[in-house]
């Protein structure tokens, strides 16, 4: 007897003979709870009383309701007297989703499939149990796909399976044409065949239920046929659906049973009576829930799609896009740029975006009718109101129903216990009317306490109506604190109301606070087109294209954030937005930290100690290029409460994972515990920038380029946002350079230096290195400015360490014209290529490098020694030491050669990546084999390290020298 939790992808290929509680799998299995899924048979089974292809006996307590038996398969001949089934033997429980393939024989209580005295053979079917061993194999390939989102067709040139049934648990590469799945190569959908793929097996868990994710990118527009449009919802975990802005058009989501028209002319009030609510169920037996272009979604990111000319019906929670998420966080699901059109219909939760949501929402746009009965919303209605995110959300759609109506969402509520639930920039523009009410342009009902509701950037251009509370910007309104601080900057059109009764922007019922002074306004339709955007705040813009009838418009960044079009810094108030941008931004990867920027004019900040700069991230794919231009009027100050906690970096970036360029810092002022000119904490790549004369101070560490240069970062040295494992695997193989950049301010700190105060190197996450040596280097830079150090204030860490850990660093092409006795760096020698400071006839001044007189380096033969990226000084420019050239000098890739590494040994590392096997640490020279558990060599060779891919699944051996390892690909 066997008790388990779970027992999952098990196969058996080997004959099995007993008596009593005989299996593939197992004679007999006990559990309490857990997952019975994707376990095959395809060995002959023999015994005498309770025989089973899978599982003899299966038990399961009454204390439990375990339901999670499904994706079985036995292809194997199964044989006995009494009790004998294809699948298992069960007292209680059910399977689903599976299927026999081979002969069962026995005498008394005989099943192909199930045998449990209390499912019959209609229960069997409806839980899509099937029995292939008579089947004819065409048969069988229609039967596949209504197996569930596991199970598909074997219908290749060659079947793998005999012709029955794939598991995608085994052969989830075979499920699209295109793609693995994977961040760095998606899976593609690029047309309807593809799109219907999707709409069967989207809810297979491709990453084994681990937390990672499977990857989708739309390649295409897609348009659904008028003969063939019906789309069946899709429910889906650990899921990324990058549209890459194409769209999906003419699909259609009905319910058979439910006659909408019919309901529409009874009496609402009937419809939602006690009786109603609390026999929703009994009523309708047959209502299905959450309907929309995906029914269920957890740990998931919609992004960039747009759903045009649908037509979706529903019941209970039906949106365009999405009827229900979980309900445990708001934070597992994000839609981003998405937009829906066309028409949703339902009952009770119906939204334009989703139906019974908790998501973080922004950019995102409906402009499809939406019509229901009770809790109708342009946007989506809250599983558990108060939770989630609105930014840069648009309703156009009309909105009609009977009660709780609104053009963004129909309740929103704020608790003592909530900290923060923002609605940041967000507008209706469709008429929202009630026959009964309460009815809101924005929110039907909202409770605001503790500050826990903020409403930012807001109008309202559209008529709205009821019966009894209504408003233009809430319907019932509940609260008990002063909503100046929580209500700022909204606007509605009051020429287009059409019942004078309403005179009120915002309806407040009994028991509310009312203040005069809250920046709420009423105004025409002209001036809220003409002069609108800028009450509204920097992210709206003037309707130049006359693309929103005139009304203002989300204005972001000119550009689109591509390396062919970066977006564009044009002014100050670009700049400012970028905070905003990259830290609101809910996608991981984050989209915006993540994007190319292009500076395209000298800007001054203009920050102060009323207003300090907030130092914003740059992920490993973003780039910044300065364009060869300067930023001044930076003022940061991490020790003011502007700033959260943990905002100890200070600069103009705060963190820098990708690429900084051709920019300039001058007559600025930076203090923090770590801080930098440029950025605080650099693990990417700085090239061709400079500190003219900005002040950097730190209590901890500061340089007048980066605070601190790190190498094999992994994990943030702040909460900018939770870095995805496909971030933290490009942040761990990529070098951190520092390239042709100067110091001429002042620099102050414990650990400090013009160019770089501190060198850290993290270890690294199992997992995300894919090769042997990572580089860090400070090149071809100078100091001529006020700093302890010229160019790196300390070194964490001595040569051997580092080329223990696989990590080289130098410090090369550098020199520090600092007239006084500061150094290279504070550490030895060992590090440094090329390296010069000024020397003043100190005896204490014992600096890394070469000491060299002021005049020798002022001449040309001292900029030739500083190599191809300097040139002399002809003009004075520099006081007359060396200048940058045209030429790069060194490329990022390029090797670094300094010293030998000492031979030590270490450990064999192993990692799976897929279907790969990745060694490191192999001792060079000596074979390295790859063995089966039969014993046979699939692989071998040489070498210090080695990639080897391998196509089945199983147990393998691998033996390097004196060192072997046991592998597991599933």
């Amino acid at each position: 007897m066997f008790e388990a939790r779970k027992s999952m992808g098990l196969i058996n290929r080997a004959s099995v003979t007993g008596s009593l509680k005989v299996g593939g799998i197992c004679g007999e299995l006990a559990c309490r709870s857990g997952l019975i899924q994707h376990n095959f048979n395809f060995g002959t089974v023999k015994g005498s009383d309770a025989v089973a292809g899978l599982i003899g006996y299966f038990e399961i307590s009454d204390r439990y309701n375990f339901n999670e038996l499904e994706n079985l398969a036995n292809l194997g001949n199964v044989s006995g007297n009494s009790r004998v089934a294809g699948l298992l033997n069960s007292s209680r429980g059910r399977v689903s989703n599976s299927y026999n393939a081979g002969s069962v024989v026995g005498e008394d209580k005989v099943s192909s499939l199930f045998l449990n005295d209390t499912c019959s053979r209609k229960c069997l079917d409806s839980l899509h149990l099937y029995d292939f061993s008579e089947e004819h194999i065409d048969s069988i390939h229609a039967y596949a796909d209504s197996m569930g989102a596991y199970f598909f067709p074997d219908t290749g040139a060659k079947p793998i399976n005999r012709g029955y049934p794939l598991s995608a648990y085994f052969y989830s590469d075979m499920l699209f044409d295109h793609g693995r799945g994977t961040f760095e190569d998606p899976f593609l959908i690029g047309s309807l065949h593809d799109l219907r793929r999707f709409e069967r097996h989207a809810g297979v868990n491709l990453t084994r239920y681990t937390t990672e994710k499977s990857f989708f990118r739309q390649t295409a527009d897609i348009v659904f046929p008028k003969e063939d449009n019906e789309w069946t919802p899709v429910t889906a975990n650990n899921i990324v659906y990058d549209g890459d802005g194409h769209s999906v058009s003419g699909f259609a989501i009905h319910d058979t049973w439910l006659d909408l028209d019919a309901l529409s002319s009874i009496d609402s009030s009937l419809l939602f009576g006690d009786y109603w609510s609390k026999n929703w169920r009994q009523s309708f037996p047959q209502a299905n829930y959450c309907s929309g272009f995906f029914k269920y979604l957890e740990e998931s990111t919609i992004d960039n799609l747009k759903l045009k000319d649908i037509d979706v019906e529903g019941d209970l929670a039906v949106g365009g896009l999405l009827g229900c998420t979980s309900s445990n966080t708001s934070d597992n699901v994000i839609l981003s740029r998405v937009s829906v059109d066309g028409s949703v219909k339902g009952l009770v939760m119906v939204g334009g975006i989703g139906g019974n949501l908790r998501a973080k929402l922004y950019d995102v746009a409906n402009f499809a009718t939406v019509t229901g009965s009770k809790y109708v919303s342009g946007i989506m209605n809250e599983a558990d109101p108060g939770l989630g995110m609105y930014r840069f959300v648009r309703n156009h759609g009309d909105v009609t129903g009977y009660a709780y109506v609104a053009g963004i969402a129909s309740e929103r509520q704020s608790r003592s216990w909530l900290m923060y639930a923002p609605e940041y920039y967000v507008y209706n523009r469709g008429n929202i009317s009630a026959q009964e009410g309460p009815a809101g342009g924005l929110f039907a009902e909202a409770t605001i306490r503790n500050e826990g509701h903020v409403l930012h950037g807001a109008y309202n251009a559209s008529n709205v109506s009821a019966k009894r509370v209504y408003g233009a910007f809430y319907g019932d309104l509940y609260t008990d604190m002063d909503l100046k601080e929580c209500l700022d900057s909204m606007l509605y059109d009051k020429n287009l109301m059409s019942d004078p009764r309403n005179v009120y922007l915002i309806s407040f019922s009994s028991d509310t606070t009312i203040v005069s002074d809250v920046t709420v306004a009423s105004v025409d339709s002209k001036t809220l087109k003409s002069a609108g955007a800028k009450e509204l705040g920097v992210f709206y813009g003037v309707d130049e294209n006359n693309e929103n009838d005139g009304y203002p418009v989300f204005h972001f960044l000119n550009g689109d954030g591509s390396s062919e079009s970066p977006y564009i810094i044009a002014t100050a108030e670009d700049f400012w937005k970028l905070y905003d941008l990259i830290y609101r931004d809910p996608r991981s990867p984050n989209h915006y930290s993540n994007s190319n920027y292009k500076l395209v004019a000298d800007i001054n900040l203009n920050a102060s100690a009323k207003r300090p700069w907030m130092p914003v991230s740059l992920g490993p794919w973003g780039t910044f290029d300065g364009g060869g231009h300067t930023v001044s009027g930076i003022y940061v100050d991490t020790t003011v409460k502007t700033y959260s906690n943990d905002a100890v970096y200070a600069g103009l970036f705060r963190e820098n994972l990708g690429t900084i360029k051709n920019l300039g810092i001058a007559d600025s002022y930076i203090f923090g515990d770590t801080a930098g000119a440029v950025v605080a904490v650099n693990a990417g790549i700085i090239e061709n920038c400079w500190n003219k004369n900005a002040v950097v101070e730190a209590t901890d560490v500061a340089g007048g380029i980066a605070g601190v240069m790190r190498s094999g970062h992994i994990h943030p040295v702040s909460t900018r946002w939770p870095e995805s494992d496909e971030e933290q695997r490009a942040i761990a193989n990529h070098d951190v350079f520092i390239n042709k950049t100067y110091n001429g301010g002042v620099v102050r700190g414990n650990y400090s230096a013009g160019i770089v105060g501190y060198v850290l190197f993290d270890d690294f996450k199992d997992g995300y290195i894919s090769r042997n040596v990572v580089k860090s280097r400070v090149a071809n830079s100078y100091n001529v400015g006020e700093a302890l150090n010229g160019i790196v204030g300390s070194i964490y860490g001595s040569k051997n360490f580092l080329y223990y850990h696989d990590i080289h660093f130098e410090i090369v092409n550098v020199y520090n014209a600092d007239k006084r006795c500061h150094k290279i760096s504070s550490d030895d020698a060992e590090f440094a290529v090329n390296a010069y400071y000024v020397v003043m006839g100190q005896e204490e001044c014992k600096d890394i490098g070469i000491s060299q007189a002021i005049d020798e380096m002022k001449t040309k033969n001292f900029a030739k020694k500083m190599g191809e990226a300097f040139k002399y000084d002809a003009d004075g420019v520099n006081n007359g030491f060396p200048i940058f050239s045209d030429k790069r000098g060194l490329d990022p890739d390029a090797p670094i050669s300094i010293g030998q590494r000492p031979f030590i040994y270490k450990a064999l590392q192993v990692s799976v990546i897929d279907r790969e096997i990745h060694l490191n640490n192999l001792v060079n020279g000596a074979n390295t084999a790859l063995f089966d558990l039969s014993g046979k060599r699939v692989w071998n060779g040489t070498g210090k390290s080695a990639v080897i891919p391998v196509q089945k699944a199983g147990v393998y051996i691998v033996r390097n020298k004196y060192q072997i390892k046991k592998v597991i690909i599933r």
